[in-house]
């Protein structure tokens, strides 16, 4: 019997491997024009950057480059990026893996202003030159000043409101026949106490 997922898995290394040399060769040959990056910035050295750098928003090509992770760990996947254009625009780059989102509920929660806007959400591989990802998404959302909920617990900086702005922000998840199924700490941020805004943002609809 022919396991046809195993031909396949085996395809993609050989693939990723040429993919890889190709970019290896051309990076020699342009490697003596390259201006190392200022490492007196807070920023995260491009060389250390995931690749992909690229989304679409409303049929348009959206180059972005990223600014610092938004996890102290090897394994973070989440990034404040900021956008590649006259006016630059920060944003929240984060990738998955279990190739499902909660888009609707996102796009929900958006609108009563609990979660920054979705710009994205689909294959990392937008153009033809870039390599396979398999069933990885890439996630792009507006980017929010705040804490993490746990870091304002520990600095004591979680105002009366937030309690109240939590348990309305679920009310009408649900009222709309959604659920949030990783209540955690690092997945809520307490924002700045604005008149008029809420002071908790969603961050997590996987």
């Amino acid at each position: 019997m022919h396991d046809h997922n195993q031909y396949h898995q085996v395809a993609c290394i050989f693939y990723a491997l040429r993919e890889s040399t190709q970019h290896l060769e051309l990076w020699y040959k342009i490697i003596k024009a390259v201006t190392h990056p200022d490492m007196s910035t807070h920023h995260i050295h491009p060389w250390f950057c995931p690749t992909p750098n690229t989304y679409y928003y409303k049929n348009t090509l959206v180059k972005f480059a990223y600014q610092t992770p938004l996890k102290q760990s090897d394994s973070c996947v989440t990034y404040h990026a900021s956008t590649i254009k006259s006016k630059p625009k920060d944003i929240v780059v984060k990738f998955i893996t279990d190739a499902s989102y909660g888009n609707n509920a996102h796009k929900k929660m958006a609108l009563l202003g609990f979660i920054p806007e979705l710009f994205y959400c689909g294959p990392i591989k937008v153009m033809d030159d870039m390599p396979l990802y398999g069933k990885r998404l890439m996630v792009v959302m507006g980017y929010m000043e705040g804490l993490m909920l746990k870091a304002a617990l520990q600095q004591r900086k979680v105002p009366p409101r937030f309690k109240d702005d939590l348990t309305q922000a679920f009310e009408e998840l649900h009222g709309a026949g959604y659920m949030f199924g990783d209540l955690q700490e690092p997945n809520d941020i307490v924002t700045p106490d604005l008149e008029g805004t809420s002071m908790v943002q969603l961050i997590n609809f996987n």
